[in-house]
């Protein structure tokens, strides 16, 4: 079977409403009640006079993506969800299928089907592409979402800005057609040319503008690292919980054969509990592993720190003769954020969904 190819789409994904993203929200939620969930970064405050019509067609361009990014991010995460809780529920059919019950040869049947929707789910999701579309419309709206920060250092306006600020700075960075699309419109109706550093009241605004947005970006990480690191310990728990239950049902029913006790469960209910206890704390693993949880955590935490450290810089530049040092410092802060959604994107890319789990 072929494996998921992560190039960048030419045209933001058609997207409706979605049919499986409650299950995921439902199990988020359920597990991080009571923590504090990450916080999605604000918009920043009012870009300089000279930015704010890029930044408005811009946003234009980028809002399709980011809508597709949100739609795809649900449909997916809410398959391997479903997927992942449908497993246990199959066990506990097939344990109770077994005890020769009027209604064994129903939960036979609820089993076949459940094993026949998990089969149908994951071949609807391969076709859909809903892992692929979702990273190339993040990746896309992500390069669009900086594109803004650094129109003032663009010194050819016509070709894709981001291969032209690398090449200002010996380095090179692969074409994204979007953003090439995007960049000749803008260079069409010229509207990059009044973004200069060397303006001073222009570079006071624009350091102001870029300092907000890395507050706002150095917050969000902060949380997501936070929430990602709470889901990983709350799930550690649970399997760990599930492990110990099974461990105290089959010490249970190993002393059962010594006598009867009218304190312990019956032996049937022991045997099925040490049976699908272990199913689902395997299946919350899975969750875990689909959704690289400590992966995104370290990344997001270790952004965060690096991310403060440039904002610091950028501060303590003088607000007169520093225009080359402005910009490289936008330019590192800029290549820092790309470079998370880069990484998140190989990150997704390593976990491919399998019928497996």
């Amino acid at each position: 079977m072929t494996e998921p190819s992560f190039e960048p789409d030419t045209d933001p994904p058609r997207v409706g409403a979605s049919r499986l993203g409650w299950c995921h929200h439902v199990m988020q939620r359920a597990l991080l009640v009571g923590a504090r969930a990450a916080v999605a970064p604000r918009e920043p405050g009012v870009a300089p006079a000279a930015l704010q019509d890029i930044v408005r067609r811009v946003e234009t361009h980028r809002d399709p993506y980011v809508r597709a990014a949100h739609y795809l991010a649900a449909e997916y995460r809410g398959g391997y969800s479903a997927m992942f809780l449908v497993s246990p529920l199959m066990v506990w059919c097939g344990v109770y299928a077994t005890h020769g019950a009027a209604q064994s040869r129903l939960l036979s049947g609820v089993e076949f089907l459940l094993i026949l929707s998990i089969l149908v789910l994951f071949l609807v999701m391969r076709k859909a592409r809903w892992q692929t579309r979702w990273v190339n419309a993040r990746r896309t709206a992500e390069h669009l979402r900086y594109l803004p920060l650094i129109a003032p250092l663009v010194t050819d306006t016509d070709s894709n800005w981001y291969e032209n600020v690398a090449r200002r700075f010996g380095q090179s960075v692969s074409a994204d057609p979007v953003i090439t699309g995007v960049c000749k419109s803008l260079s069409e109706r010229g509207l990059a040319r009044d973004a200069r550093l060397d303006d001073g009241a222009y570079g006071r605004e624009f350091r102001s503008y870029v300092d907000d947005i890395l507050t706002e970006q150095i917050r969000y990480h902060a949380s997501k690292a936070e929430s990602e690191h709470e889901l990983g310990r709350r799930i550690s728990f649970a399997s760990f919980a599930f492990f110990g239950a099974t461990i105290v049902c089959t010490a249970l029913l190993f002393f059962e054969h010594f006598g009867d006790s009218p304190y312990l469960p019956s032996p049937t209910t022991l045997r099925d509990l040490a049976t699908v206890l272990p199913a689902i704390g395997a299946g919350l693993r899975g969750l875990l592993a689909q959704s690289e949880s400590h992966q995104v955590a370290t990344l997001s935490e270790g952004m965060s720190v690096r991310l403060a450290q440039l904002q610091s810089q950028l501060r303590a530049l003088p607000e007169s003769g520093s225009a080359d040092a402005v910009a490289t410092t936008v330019w590192n802060a800029v290549q820092e954020m790309l470079s998370e959604a880069d990484t998140w994107l190989k990150l997704q890319e390593s976990v491919p969904l399998t019928l497996g789990g």
